[in-house]
């Protein structure tokens, strides 16, 4: 296959993954998120060819580079009629690029902690909230508080996920923008232990985590970052253990990485060296080793969140949770 065949079959795979990602970004975001890795990594790889080839569709260029640019191709084709297309042929029976299939509603929802689906609908969307044009908000809750017992959890009054214990977090659910009354119930008591109101905003994901001790229970609400950057891999740190003074991540052996000022504060994300990589935690201001967090496995173009859960000084003992944000 010569390079111009290869950008041509690269560019129409860019397209089809580019399509089935935005297909699915509000009705099903794990697959939203597989055609989305493969169009960027695919649009990338397409990138690296042009730029060593040429714009195939930049006749004037062409003209003067003819078959040194594109083994066997003496001189791309320009747009027009006879260009080759950049979009995939029809699906049969399934309209063009298979827009006429339709999933069934929740066939490929993502897994959710406790007794049924979230909401107590299909996967994906809390009671009242429809597919519409307004791009929905993206919510995922955790449970980070270390001596409360499994809880239910209510979106105005309709149970959103039951049984979530301690460390449980549910996958990012899609959510219309507004304003909703979040209620935090013992699984074995139907009394509210927390109740609060919850905005949202079009477009934004959020992680909302109740944490504190079980007479103190809180709702921390997080802004996340779904926009990963290109070769790197974005990491932020959380602190959500009662208790515990503020707290420092470094890598092992190496610099200071995060720093916070105590219980509830977010750090911004930082962009690293995908790979492996030895993280420990330390009281700040001290060189005291609370936590080590060996082999952390930090894949290319992806988002984390490294939170700290549990006591400092108790049972639970403080430990760490890394959750993939993108």
């Amino acid at each position: 296959m010569n390079a111009y065949e290869t950008i041509m079959l690269e560019s129409k795979k860019a397209g089809l993954y580019g399509m089935l990602a935005e297909y699915y970004k509000y009705s099903n975001p794990e697959l939203h998120e597989f055609y989305y890795r493969k169009h960027f990594k695919t649009l990338r790889k397409l990138a690296e060819w042009i730029e060593r080839y040429g714009d195939p569709f930049d006749s004037a260029a062409n003209q003067t580079r003819g078959q040194e640019s594109y083994p066997g191709v003496y001189s791309a084709a320009g747009p027009g009629p006879g260009s080759p297309s950049l979009g995939p042929p029809p699906y049969p029976g399934f309209g063009k690029y298979g827009a006429g299939y339709i999933p069934g509603y929740g066939q490929y929802g993502a897994p959710v902690y406790g007794k049924g689906p979230p909401f107590g609908l299909p996967p994906q969307y809390a009671p009242g909230m429809t597919r519409a044009e307004q791009a929905p908000a993206r919510v995922r809750l955790l449970h980070a508080s270390p001596d409360t017992s499994a809880v239910d959890i209510y979106v105005n009054g309709s149970a959103v996920a039951t049984s979530v214990s301690f460390k449980d977090v549910t996958p990012y659910l899609n959510v219309q923008p507004g304003t909703y009354q979040l209620e935090i119930r013992p699984a074995d008591n139907g009394t509210a232990r927390l109740f609060q109101a919850l905005t949202v905003q079009e477009g934004n994901a959020y992680t909302v985590a109740a944490g504190g001790n079980a007479g103190q229970l809180k709702l921390f609400v997080y802004e996340d970052n779904l926009a990963p950057v290109s070769g790197k891999s974005s990491l932020r740190f959380i602190h959500l253990a009662p208790n515990t003074p503020g707290i420092d991540i470094s890598s092992k052996n190496g610099p200071l990485l995060f720093k916070t000022e105590g219980f509830g504060a977010a750090t911004a994300y930082t962009n690293l060296k995908p790979g492996k990589v030895d993280l420990q935690i330390v009281t700040s201001g001290e060189t005291r080793t609370m936590l080590e967090i060996n082999g952390v496995s930090l894949q290319e173009d992806s988002v984390y969140t490294i939170l700290a859960v549990g006591l400092g000084d108790g049972n639970p003992p403080i430990e760490a949770l890394l959750l993939k944000d993108i």
